[in-house]
């Protein structure tokens, strides 16, 4: 699919997004260009950047979605531009970090910028701001554009083969449990009982294994942590853990690697073990999870 198919089918949605009064335009330089991504994933980010404009201006104005190949980078530069109220420069340095917005409580959970720059990263390019406060403000993405030479496979990350594991779970009894039984097992654990404090942990610990809640008491879900912190370590493998039928089909429908709670130390052992070095300790099967401390 191309770029310019992708963004057809997607107008129906920003102009939902935005709302009556405003309008979207798209230009692109060349309409037949393909992108080295996942087609999915980007839409989500055009939605978000789109709900972002929206928020930043009046009961009117206008977006632009546009798209040009820099020469000097080969890469496709695909920018959102709106006209809105623009930021300040104090915000404009900060967008891009997770969890921080300027939204009130319940508006935002300051992660729509975050996410974008994550999936640009992991993409193999970037992500730039720029703005300007009464003028506006544009989001551009710099994306590796396919030749017909590449393949997916050769984009594919060497995960490594260590002994490092953080456990994010909100509730601080099972965290810690999950994380004694990896200690138990000869692994370097740490635990986190909230995204944001899981983000910070990752990036200094740098991490072999995510093991993560899928569902989070807060407005930030497990898949977005986990997008987040594979920003922060590419190679980084995610499993998650969740009590919900539903949303393990959920997540296995996408290709996901999950525990369903409650679980073993077997269970857990079998889980890590295509991406940890060689696990001591005994998988037991008591489970985790039963009576008062169910998952």
């Amino acid at each position: 699919m191309t770029l310019s198919e992708l963004i057809k089918g997607l107008l129906p949605l920003v102009r939902q997004a935005l709302g009556e009064g405003r309008q979207v335009t798209v230009d692109f330089a060349d309409p037949t260009v393909q992108l080295m991504v996942d087609a999915g994933r980007l839409s989500s980010c055009i939605l978000n950047l789109a709900f972002n404009s929206r928020d930043a201006m009046g009961p009117t104005g206008a977006l632009r979605i546009s798209a040009r190949t820099n020469s000097d980078s080969g890469f496709l530069e695909l920018s959102v531009a709106d006209d809105g109220k623009g930021m300040p420069a104090d915000v404009v340095s900060r967008a891009f970090e997770p969890f921080f917005t300027t939204k009130g409580v319940g508006r935002g959970t300051g992660l729509g910028l975050a996410t974008v720059y994550a999936f640009a990263q992991q993409s193999g390019g970037t992500a730039s701001l720029e703005s300007r406060l009464g003028i506006g403000t544009t989001v551009t993405l710099s994306l590796p554009i396919y030749s017909g030479q590449q393949t997916r496979t050769a984009a594919v990350v060497q995960r490594r083969s260590g002994r490092r594991v953080v456990v994010a779970d909100d509730e601080q009894s099972l965290a810690e449990m999950v994380a004694s039984w990896l200690i138990d097992m000869g692994i370097d654990a740490r635990f986190a009982t909230s995204p944001k404090a899981a983000l910070e942990m990752i990036e200094i610990f740098e991490p072999d294994v995510l093991v993560s809640d899928a569902n989070f008491g807060e407005e930030v879900d497990g898949i977005q942590l986990a997008r987040l912190a594979v920003a922060i370590v590419p190679d980084l493998a995610v499993i998650f853990m969740t009590g919900y039928s539903e949303q393990m089909r959920n997540l296995q429908e996408l290709g996901e690697r999950t525990l369903a709670k409650p679980f073993s130390r077997e269970d857990l052992y079998s889980a890590l073990s295509p991406f940890v070095a060689h696990l001591d300790g005994d998988a037991s099967v008591d489970q985790l999870g039963g009576g008062e401390n169910s998952l």
